[in-house]
């Protein structure tokens, strides 16, 4: 009888939710009762739903019978996928979610079917560990990055865990250059957008090895593939490709205060866009338009070509349960429980870096936060997979940096980010915690040693390594460490914004290493809409004079979107483009004003550079009056005192800027300030405006330490050049 005719009868399904890849040279096992009034053979199709769900199935014949019956399937590449460009291999069974059986007979035909047990059993022969299928392209530009994919020949061990499964790329060019990282499991996907407008990633292939390499010179490179899984050794597989020349950009480094890009000066130009949606934003400002959780890169690529456009080179992402995370609890979509990690979410990774370095932009990537080892603020501990409580092995989230357990895992991720993206010029940074204090405070020092060295160990470009704290001067004995490359810390207002940006380079002088304020404006939990805007304007240009090593990482990027604020942070880049403020020693400090008792003047002077910035006072620096304590408390009165001020002035406007103030004959006073005396010339820039800068010519003299100012109506930068005796 044509099978092309049968119809289902009955299913029935099991969900063992187990790792099955030790059979993958073996079978799947079917224990179940047929029944019907059919003669003739029916067919079942047997069907496994694999990983992340993908959905694998084989057919073969039965008839039925009274009691059990053993269905024996080879677990080969027999096994059909449901969706273009899915192949079948043993390592889909490192989680089988559910297996099942479907009956189909002729019209009319009665059926029946139980399944009473699904296991699978290994193969007798464990074949020798080789790498078959390797695919790679045969030629990559220099700074790009050379992307290698192969099979194994078996599976044995958690590929996730460097213990079971240790494996590396060695790839050698000309003039002795080496590179080496990890090996990484990877299952490749495409994004596809569904008709909510959330983001799908449908895997393709099937999951396997993959190792990258980013040559840093043109020319052929020896690729070696070595190690071993947890039965022994990988027979060593060689390859080879061509550099060829390019001008993208490399990797970011760090020298001595200063971040470096291509051996040369990089002032980085920052920004959070941590994930396409901001809970505290929705909370305080829900009029704010924001992407729904679930748009992942559909949200995120945009946002990355829009934040290159307006001259952001640094924007930094977090990798947290609800967007980009590799390892939470099972039963969260894409997650796999501890120590096995959300492939979907390392493509979307994978995607980001290739728009930030098509951009030549970076990208920072900020590992762990304080929310899931949290039982208040931002509290996830009640869903962490690490929880003993969901069964693992920590009774109190504040031994998370204690736990042996738990740190052999925080090793495997780490090791696992690294070889995945550690090879990727684009990838600016890495932050291992983000308020780790939030977390816990035991074990800090100890942790942050390990980790930072083992992670510049796996890490084959060397890039900067950080941490970051909820408290404003951090923990020393972490900053401390030759192996954590920067500083960085919030500075949102305590005490109006240049004081506080003043305050925390003050504070992190100590280290002699780049310091990044890493979020900024209002309050931590919010703000006006004025206010804020406010700040975010502010940021860059008090930053600029001051011992910060980039432009502060601003918040509530949504709402920069929407209102369109990043337009002042394009200015801000035009104003620095082509400035390097390695190449001198700098002094910074306050400029004394005359005729101007509203404004204030900061300043960066050097014997023959120097800028400035000028701006209203209680609008920058508002002082709350005192009242009850706390954050909160004092942000309302703040936000108060703000509105107050600014009268009529609207930072939202986008066109016909109002005047802030207005101030004519204004004097700057340069004595004291290690100018060098001579011809100089100044350019005054209108922050708020694209309008060209003003400019002309000075004689600073002994007897003449000043520089009368054109008329201000609005804050302003300054570039003073000396030109000569």
């Amino acid at each position: 009888m044509r099978r092309a005719t049968f119809v289902d009868l009955a299913e029935d399904g099991l969900a063992p939710d187990a790792d099955w890849s030790a059979a993958g040279h073996g079978t799947a096992v079917f224990t179940a009762t047929v029944t019907g009034d059919c003669a003739d053979e029916l067919e079942v199709v047997a069907w496994l739903k694999l990983w992340d769900g993908t959905w694998f199935e084989r057919s073969t014949s039965i008839r039925p019978a009274a009691g059990a019956q053993r269905i024996a399937l080879p677990l080969d590449d027999g096994w059909r996928g449901a969706g273009a460009g899915l192949r079948f291999a043993p390592t889909w069974l490192l989680r089988v979610r559910e297996a099942g059986l479907r009956l189909r007979g002729p019209p009319g035909c009665a059926g029946a079917l139980l399944l009473e047990a699904v296991e699978s059993v290994p193969g007798l022969v464990t074949p020798p560990l080789v790498v078959t299928g390797l695919h790679a392209p045969a030629s990559v530009a220099v700074n790009d990055v050379w992307n290698l994919r192969f099979d194994l020949s078996r599976v044995r061990g958690n590929p996730f865990d460097a213990e079971q499964v240790d494996l590396w790329c060695t790839a050698e060019g000309p003039g002795g250059a080496r590179l080496a990282a990890p090996c990484f499991f990877v299952l490749d996907h495409r994004s596809t957008a569904q008709p909510d407008g959330t983001e799908w990633m449908r895997p393709f292939a099937a999951p396997r090895w993959g190792a990258r390499v980013s040559p840093d010179r043109p020319g052929l490179w020896r690729v070696r593939l070595s190690g071993r899984d947890a039965v022994g050794p990988l027979a060593a597989r060689e390859t080879t490709f061509v550099a060829t020349a390019s001008d993208l950009p490399g990797p970011v480094g760090v020298s001595g205060r200063w971040f470096t890009r291509d051996g040369g000066f990089f002032y980085p130009l920052t920004i959070n866009i941590r994930s396409p949606h901001d809970e505290q934003l929705q909370a305080f400002m829900p009029q704010v338009p924001q992407p729904n959780p679930g748009t992942g890169t559909l949200a995120l690529a945009p946002w990355i070509q829009r934040c290159a456009d307006n001259g952001f080179t640094w924007m930094r992402l977090w990798t947290m349960p609800g967007s980009l995370g590799l390892e939470w609890a099972r039963d969260w979509d894409g997650y796999h429980g501890c120590g096995r990690y959300n492939l979907a979410n390392a493509s979307r990774i994978d995607a980001l870096l290739a728009v930030a370095r098509k951009r030549r932009v970076t990208l920072e990537l900020a590992l762990w936060q304080h929310g899931p080892w949290q039982q208040e603020i931002d509290a996830q501990w009640a869903d962490n997979p690490w929880n003993r409580a969901n069964g693992g092995p920590l009774a109190e989230p504040t031994d998370v940096l204690l736990d042996p357990r738990l740190r052999a895992g925080q090793r495997n991720l780490l090791r696992y980010a690294a070889a995945r993206w550690g090879a990727d010029p684009a990838l600016a940074a890495w932050t291992i915690w983000i308020e780790v204090d939030g977390a816990t405070t035991r074990g800090i020092p100890e942790w942050h040693a390990e980790m930072a060295e083992r992670l510049k160990e796996w890490d084959p470009l060397d890039r900067p390594v950080s941490t970051e704290f909820r408290s404003p001067w951090g923990d020393p004995r972490a900053f401390s460490l030759p192996a954590i490359a920067f500083t960085q810390v919030a500075a949102y207002d305590s005490n109006g914004l240049m004081n506080t940006f003043r305050a925390r380079a003050a504070t992190f002088e100590r280290y002699n290493k780049p310091l990044l304020l890493e979020e900024y404006g209002g309050h931590s939990m919010g703000g006006s809409r004025h206010w804020i805007a406010q700040q975010l304007h502010d940021g860059p240009w008090a930053a600029w004079v001051l011992n910060v090593s980039g432009s502060p990482m601003p918040w509530w990027w949504s709402f920069i979107f929407t209102e369109n604020l990043d337009r002042h942070f394009a200015r801000f880049a035009a104003f620095i483009r082509g400035e390097d403020l390695s190449v001198r020693t700098w002094t910074c400090g306050p400029a004394a004003l005359e005729n101007a008792p509203a404004l204030a003047a900061h300043m960066r002077t050097s014997a023959d550079r120097a800028f400035v910035w000028i701006y209203k006072t209680d609008l920058v620096d508002v002082v709350a009056p005192a009242g009850r304590n706390g954050w909160w408390s004092h942000a309302w009165r703040t936000m108060g005192l703000y509105d107050q001020n600014r009268g009529a002035w609207d930072p939202l406007a986008q066109e016909a800027m109002a005047d802030q103030f207005s101030c004519d004959g204004a004097v700057l006073r340069l004595n004291g300030k290690g100018l060098k005396p001579g011809r100089w010339r100044y350019e005054c820039w209108d922050t708020w405006t694209d309008a060209p800068p003003l400019s002309g010519d000075f004689t600073l003299t002994a007897d003449a330490p000043t520089l009368p100012l054109p008329p201000l109506r609005r804050d302003a930068a300054l570039k003073l050049v000396r030109q000569g005796d």
